[in-house]
């Protein structure tokens, strides 16, 4: 399961670096996965001297799209989320310091997209959580989305919904993470595949 792109540098990293005194840019990479019209980005920072921001249209966000930024090496389990308004920025922190010298540090930051509904959704404990090769035909509802989840033969995939606030118990960032499981069955042929879909709504969430 891979993003689109391999990561590039983005052109927040060289404009930092034009601007610093010491014209060092900063390292920073990004990519993405584009399901339909929706885009899931990941933001890659090593060994970063302050806090950036990074404004959504670097990372190609649609206009008045909106997103849940997930820090994934501070927050593996996605307990603590914050909403991205349309147009604003996201903020990068600062490295960790070490006391290494040959160990850096860094951040990897996943933007997910909000859908209509509110809601929005990634594979678990996933470096790439939105894979076009595991999820196609997003569609949401006035209340919940339904989404085309793809697995091998037996697999079992292992999703997060993450609902939208005032639907139940929910994290500090104001939502629910949703554990969902989705059992591959079999299917014949080299390589093949088994289409699932995962469905969520005020009821709850299934996949079958």
């Amino acid at each position: 399961l891979r993003a689109d792109r391999p990561l590039a540098t983005l052109d927040a990293a060289l404009r930092l670096g034009f601007d610093a005194p010491s014209g060092r840019g900063e390292l920073l990479w990004g990519t993405f996965s584009q399901i339909g019209p929706l885009r899931w980005s990941y933001l890659l920072s090593v060994s970063t001297t302050q806090p950036l921001t990074v404004q959504l249209d670097d990372m190609g966000a649609a206009a008045g799209e909106k997103f849940l930024l997930w820090d994934v090496w501070r927050d593996p389990n996605a307990t603590s989320l914050q909403e991205v308004a349309a147009g604003a920025g996201v903020v990068v922190p600062q490295s960790p310091a070490t006391t290494e010298k040959t160990v850096d540090t860094g951040s990897y930051q996943v933007l997910a997209p909000i859908l209509a509904s509110g809601w929005s959704f990634l594979e678990a404990r996933k470096t790439v959580p939105a894979s076009r090769r595991r999820f196609s035909e997003v569609t949401s509802s006035s209340d919940g989305f339904s989404v085309s989840v793809r697995g091998a033969t037996r697999e079992t995939v292992v999703l997060w919904a993450l609902a939208p606030p005032g639907k139940g118990a929910e994290t500090t960032g104001g939502r629910r993470v949703v554990g969902v499981t989705c059992q591959g069955g079999e299917c014949s042929g080299v390589d093949c595949d088994v289409e699932m879909r995962l469905t969520c709504g005020a009821a709850g969430c299934t996949c079958g």
